[in-house]
């Protein structure tokens, strides 16, 4: 079984990882050539990589709720990836 640190080591690295993708894709969609089967690929990855994020994230308010470093991550991920912009209270709420 993981514990609590390491799986939040695993959501940071994950979570900087998506970023880093995130703006790879950007740089793709503009360029002056588009291979739509690139296109297609990446943000079928991009979005399964923000749903294990997403996954993650609930697993871990399950277990610590209040934790700052959580909350910290769960708003990086909210403000920039989650189409909803969900606050911290629904996170929160939807762990109890």
């Amino acid at each position: 079984m993981l514990t609590f640190d390491t799986q939040m080591e695993d959501l940071s690295s994950l979570l900087r990882e998506h970023l880093v993708e995130m703006r790879k894709f950007a740089v793709l969609l503009g360029s002056d050539y588009l291979k739509l089967t690139d296109v297609i690929t990446t943000s079928k990855s991009r979005q399964l990589s923000r749903k294990l994020l997403k996954k993650q994230l609930a697993g871990l308010f399950d277990s610590s709720p209040n934790n700052y470093h959580l909350i910290a991550l769960a708003t990086i991920f909210s403000s920039l990836l989650d189409i909803k912009n969900k606050s911290m209270k629904a996170y929160a709420n939807k762990s109890k």
